[in-house]
Order: structure tokens, then sequence, then C-alpha cells
């Protein structure tokens, strides 16, 4: 593979639009990463294959928490 198909932990979290945390969790658990001369380096092609198997959540929410106000509980509308 040439040099270009190569990102760092920072381009790798723009890439896929997720936080350099995520890249870092994604990399601690063996899903996507390697140890190029001392450093974590990331494909494009794994990047692209975590895209679509989907392990991130789209919003990085539940459906409908955003409305929800911080106190309000979730069921039946009762208020904490």
């Amino acid at each position: 593979m040439d040099e270009a198909e190569y990102l760092n932990g920072v381009q790798a979290a723009e890439y896929l639009g997720v936080s350099k945390q995520r890249i870092y969790e994604l990399r601690d658990s063996h899903r996507i990463g390697r140890i190029i001369g001392g450093y974590w380096l990331f494909t494009k092609s794994e990047l692209d294959h975590y895209k679509a198997t989907k392990y991130q959540r789209k919003n990085g929410r539940p459906k409908g928490s955003k409305n929800r106000k911080i106190n309000e509980c979730p069921y039946d509308g009762f208020s904490i």
C-alpha cells in the first residue's frame, strides 16, 4: 500500500466523523489500526470496513434524547 492510504488517529477520526477518543477505543479493542514505525496508523480500507459494518451510532445519542429535559423521566412522562 502506498503511504497516502495511511492515516494517523486525528485524520482517522475526521475521516469517520467520530472523536479521537472513539478511534483510540477501537484501536485498543483491536478492531482497527496497526503499529508501523512506532506509530499507530489506520488504513482507509479498514476505516471503510468499520463504517460499512456500522459499529458506530449515527449521532452519538439515543433517538429522541436531544429534546428531553435533564430531570424528565423517559417513562410515562413523570418528573423526577
